[in-house]
């Protein structure tokens, strides 16, 4: 079940919609929204475009490879799934054959848990992820999605909202390898990390599943928000050893002073073929 909150957004996309179709301004706006979607090979409806639209930004579908689009037999990992924004626009657009998910944080968990059940080969790992197995102390702050195995840097909460980085809560959880939980055989197609400067940890516990991973989804930062997190720099060439290029990066999140990250998706170079029956 959605909570409230997801249930209001939707039915507003819908309302807006309808709305802003009735001005003449709407007509263009609609208009220009459809062409943007069907050029990411999507056909919503004028009703369904905003809401689409929603889905395409919540999990950057414009930086997709069209072998991710057009097929459906690879399998989805979202590593620092949260509350699950990702998933649930990532299904609505495409039709991954399964969808894993690692989320530690049980609130988070309480809201995976439901939506995961719901998705066809979908599997909620109750657990961080990183270079080694067993436990790890996580620094839990009022905004969950900036929780993290890391301390905040001294200074960022003051690019973001009031509160975003306080630290109310410090919990241990399960830590997992991803070449502990991921099959040896599986295709997987996206691998998604966002787990706040802890990138490289993750990635140095999944150098097997890197080798069957054809698409990466992973935040980059512009500068440092964590204590010991992973530069751009030393990320993106750790990628490249590991046989991936950039592919495409979204727009950057920033302040009046500078960027502060974005989203970087990179492919394997050796890009799987399409499929003749898709």
């Amino acid at each position: 079940m959605l909570p409230l909150f997801q249930k209001m957004e939707r039915i507003w996309n819908r309302l807006k919609s309808v709305l802003v179709g009735c001005a003449p301004h709407g007509f263009v706006e609609t208009r220009r929204l459809l062409l943007r979607l069907r050029g990411l090979g999507l056909v919503p409806s004028a009703a369904q475009s905003y809401d689409c639209e929603a889905a395409v930004d919540a999990c950057r579908f414009d930086l997709w490879p069209l072998f991710l689009r057009h097929s459906s037999d690879w399998i989805l990992i979202d590593v620092g799934a949260n509350d699950g924004d990702f998933i649930r626009a990532a299904t609505q657009l495409s039709k991954p054959a399964a969808v894993v998910a690692f989320e530690p944080l049980p609130t988070c968990q309480k809201i995976l848990a439901p939506l995961l059940a719901s998705i066809p080969g979908g599997q909620l790992v109750r657990a961080a992820a990183g270079a080694t197995a067993g436990e790890v102390e996580l620094n839990c702050t009022y905004n969950t999605k900036m929780s993290s195995v890391l301390t905040p840097q001294e200074g960022i909460e003051a690019s973001y909202a009031r509160g975003d980085y306080t630290i109310v809560e410090k919990m241990w959880a399960p830590m997992v390898r991803l070449d502990d939980v991921i099959e040896p055989n599986a295709r997987v197609g996206l691998l998604k990390i966002d787990v706040q400067g802890y990138e490289i940890e993750v990635l140095h516990g999944a150098t097997r599943t890197l080798g069957q991973t054809e698409a990466l989804l992973i935040e980059v930062n512009y500068t440092q928000h964590y204590n010991r997190a992973v530069a751009f720099d030393e990320l993106h060439a750790f990628l490249n050893m590991a046989g991936f290029h950039l592919y495409g990066i979204s727009a950057p999140y920033g302040n009046a002073e500078r960027p502060l990250w974005a989203d970087a998706m990179y492919v394997h170079s050796i890009e799987p073929k399409v499929s003749d029956s898709n």
